[in-house]
């Protein structure tokens, strides 16, 4: 990309070309063949002669003299690519080889392609009717420059995907550095009933190959006003993404499942998740859905008796299998009809499990260690040593089961769930677990039943639970046996009644061991948009509980109002009659950009009580500060009772690359982006968007700029700019593309000292323009650098990026004078080159 380039360019002065060298024509790359002479025909004004008796080609070179050009290839209503043409003299087409048949890979099946690559021989060019027997027709249209595929035998088409999520982006080629570490700082301080206390948290993580250290620490005042210091957790994290496994040695989180407890463990743990590591996953049919049309139809598709899509296909194959499916059974029919009006139909079941595992894959958990009895604090690891884990399968067209197991001295645990989905897409869910401890055995079990109505644009939800637990059902998690329900019972139903009305109905049923009566609810929720700026909710309670005093029936109604412009900005009001609260609120978030300030106010009360609360927050290019208020009394008039002021700040330190950059605070991922030395100091400035001159983060006086917010494994995109750039400098394409590992770092330069952007004018001796030329631009101060194809438009213009100062380069051009030139760059040059006319021989 080429930064600030002024519409008025300003001649430099000096000649920077050398004599100019005449080699032989270059565009003829094909080997010798024997032709036939054609017989002599005259020629009319406006068509040529192709040789062939009776035809005649359409005029598309007006002059004298072969054309090299750059067309688009099209094909329908989609541009396949760029593609190098020669127009002849005598108008014909002539097409360059290499580049032709890597763009028709996308439309054409793998046995097409191997027969016209046949057709097509050694030649480097070759012209439409050498490619004809394998069915696919070319023409060049004159009045767009542009080469079209006027058809493709439908049996040779490549299946298009008619539901696909889209075009799939290139891999990354920027690879994390080996070594990066980061470290988070937050300060706090509060001041209340006439105290400060501060607080600190520290957060970081250093990372060397696919291993990476990871901690977390906090620092305060205790309870009783003594300095504590607590660890959350430090641990080693090791990853094998090609596996999608991750190893943890250290202070262990272990990822539970179904109806195990979670406890802390210090020990190792290994886990296996394919959506760590690949997070995007659509409900889509798996395995082979083949649709051949042998003319352009409209197809018509139906999931389970509603219209889904309606489709205008060209003639071809077309694969089905990333049709969305419901969960369950579906029932899919494709109705086809072309051009002719005859009527096709094709009927086939396919089966979603809904489960967060794509069908044929699995995961696992296994975590062992020592216990701890603390879960707040700095772990301890004073109880007995345990092991949790669990594994899932998810089955082609089977329900998926997974199971679980729990092991200590203490107590032993052993879990199991599956699900079966009906015909009508309606899902029954099971589970169940059984457990051994001191106080002896117990066991658990659950049901639920959901289904979805599909109504086209429009669905409907119903789901049904009941859960039992026995007294004496335990897990590592609930050694104390405090199982104070044993049969809870709800259910939900919710639907739109149209694109601004959605109602809700749930009922909920809890008993209880205690001497209590049991606890229901019922509560019914309408809301409806009025705009798309205003929407209301109203609704009604109906119930009874048992922890409110004197178990009384309790019926109330409540409603809000929420007003949202934008979404940075909300206010709301709200009244629930059965709680007697009522809240009215306003709130601004930044949009994360350096400057933008979030801040917001909180009035309510909740049976008496009453509270008042602001905050606001800013966002710098270095870090973060907070800050917020808040009031409490029995009642509006002694809201100023106990007041409480808290005053936070945040910031990064990161390192990589030999970099060191401050910013905000790094979730992950980060990346330090400096400039080229040959930008001077010139600031840089990165972030998704770039919009009206905003940016996430910016080189200056203390660094280079970080970006922050990578997520691992996603691949993505940064984007870059430079403030006030030398005119014509290229500062490159403005996007670096990552995929970062966990907790990763990137050193990236926006600038190179291939900067320099020249143009000029290419003219014959006569003062001809050497108009619509091709060429290659080679360095011959570094031999080794790709060539970069050159161009020049319809009066000889031309531009060049990417040279370097000092740099000495020659041009060839592919005309059939077989022109060439040499160029040098001056030392001295800041970005932009003009080369003035140069003059070549006839």
């Amino acid at each position: 990309m080429i930064a600030g380039v002024a519409l008025a360019l300003v001649a430099l002065g000096g000649d920077y070309t050398d004599a100019v060298v005449k080699t032989a024509p270059a565009y003829d790359l094909n080997p010798p063949v024997s032709v036939e002479a054609a017989p002599k025909a005259q020629p009319d004004p406006s068509m040529q002669s192709s040789g062939a008796q009776g035809f005649q080609r359409p005029n598309v070179n007006p002059y004298d003299r072969d054309l090299q050009i750059t067309a688009p290839l099209l094909f329908g209503r989609r541009a396949l690519g760029e593609l190098p043409i020669t127009l002849t003299a005598d108008d014909r087409v002539l097409i360059e080889r290499t580049t032709f048949l890597d763009l028709l890979r996308d439309v054409v099946n793998p046995e097409a392609l191997a027969e016209i690559t046949s057709l097509i021989g050694e030649r480097l060019i070759f012209e439409s009717e050498d490619i004809s027997p394998a069915g696919v027709s070319l023409a060049y249209d004159p009045s767009t420059l542009s080469v079209a595929i006027l058809r493709i035998d439908p049996a040779r088409r490549s299946r298009g995907e008619i539901f696909a999520a889209g075009t799939r982006q290139p891999e990354s080629s920027i690879q994390p550095e080996p070594f990066s570490a980061y470290v988070n700082l937050d300060a706090f301080a509060t001041a209340q009933d006439g105290q400060i206390d501060p607080a600190g948290l520290v957060s970081g993580a250093i990372r060397f190959g696919n291993i990476v250290f990871e901690a977390e620490a906090r620092g305060g005042r205790g309870v009783d006003g003594t300095t504590e210091f607590d660890r959350r957790y430090a641990r080693l994290v090791y990853d094998e993404p090609e596996a999608y496994r991750r190893w943890y040695l250290g202070d262990l989180d272990p990822e539970f499942r179904g109806r195990q407890g979670y406890v802390p463990l210090g020990g190792i743990g290994v886990s296996r998740q394919r959506r760590r590591f690949n997070a995007f996953r659509s409900d889509i049919l798996q395995g082979s859905r083949q649709l051949l049309l042998e003319q352009d139809s409209t197809v018509t598709i139906l999931r389970n008796g509603v219209v889904f899509r309606e489709l205008q296909l060209d003639a071809g194959p077309y694969d089905l299998s990333s049709l969305p499916l419901l969960a369950g059974s579906n029932d899919v029919e494709v109705r086809i009809r072309d051009l002719a009006g005859r009527t096709q139909l094709l009927n086939y079941s396919a089966y979603l499990d809904p489960i967060d595992l794509e069908p044929g894959d699995f995961e696992y958990g296994a975590f062992l260690g020592v216990s701890s009895k603390s879960f707040f604090g700095s772990p301890t690891y004073d109880g007995d040593p345990a092991f949790t884990g669990f594994y899932r399968k998810a089955f082609v067209d089977r329900p998926a089961v997974g199971v679980g197991l729990q092991l200590s001295e203490a107590v032993q645990g052993l879990y199991g769930e599956t699900q079966l989905i009906l015909r009508d897409g309606s899902r029954l869910q099971f589970n169940a677990a059984a457990s051994n401890s001191e106080s002896g055995a117990g066991y658990a079990a659950g049901i639920s039943y959901d289904r979805q109505f599909d109504r086209g644009e429009q669905a409907d939800y119903l789901t049904v639970q009941a859960d039992f637990t026995s007294e004496r059902f335990s897990t590592l998690g609930n050694i104390a046996l405090q199982n104070f329900s044993d049969w809870s019972a709800s259910a939900q139903y919710s639907r739109y009644f149209s694109a601004r009305l959605y109602g809700t109905v749930n009922a909920t049923y809890q008993t209880f061991r205690m001497d209590l009566d049991p606890t229901w609810r019922v509560t019914t929720t309408a809301n409806y948009r009025f705009t798309p700026r205003v929407r209301a909710s109203i609704g009604a309670d109906y119930g009874r509980t048992a922890f409110r005093s004197g178990d009384r029936q309790e019926i109330g109604l409540r409603f809000s109002i929420t007003w949202q412009p934008d979404f940075q900005r909300r206010s709301e009001v709200a009244y629930d009659q059965r709680t007697d609260s009522a809240v009215a609120s306003y709130s601004k978030s930044g949009d994360g950009r350096v400057g933008s300030i979030g801040y917001g106010a909180l009035v309510g009360y909740s049976d008496g009580p009453a509270n008042v609360s602001a905050y606001a927050d800013y966002v710098g290019n270095r870090g973060t500060v907070a800050f917020t208020q808040s009031a409490t009394g029995e009642d509006f008039s002694s809201v100023s009772d106990r007041t409480a002021t808290t005053l936070s700040v945040g910031t990064s330190l990161a390192i990589t690359g030999g970099r060191i950059g401050i910013g905000r605070r790094i979730n992950n991922s980060f990346a330090i982006v400096g400039e080229h030395q040959s930008l001077q100091g010139r600031r840089v400035i990165i972030g998704d968007s770039l919009e009206d001159g905003r940016y996430i983060a910016s080189s200056g006086p203390l660094g280079p700029a970080v970006f922050s917010f990578l997520t691992p494994f996603v691949d993505q995109s940064i984007r870059y700019d430079v403030v006030n750039p030398p005119r014509g400098y290229d500062i490159g394409s403005g996007i670096f593309r990552v995929k970062p590992a966990n907790r990763s770092g990137f050193a990236l330069t926006v600038g190179t000292d291939a900067f320099v952007t020249a143009y000029g004018t290419l003219q014959r001796s006569d003062g001809e323009a050497v108009g619509l030329a091709a060429g290659v631009m080679r360095s011959l101060t570094e031999p080794d650098t790709a060539p970069v194809n050159v161009f020049t438009n319809r009066v000889g213009r031309f531009a060049l990026s990417g040279l370097k100062p000092g740099g000495r380069y020659s041009i060839n051009l592919s005309d059939a004078d077989g022109t060439a030139f040499e160029f040098q760059v001056p030392t001295d040059t800041d970005g932009l080159l003009d080369l003035q006319v140069i003059k070549v021989p006839e």
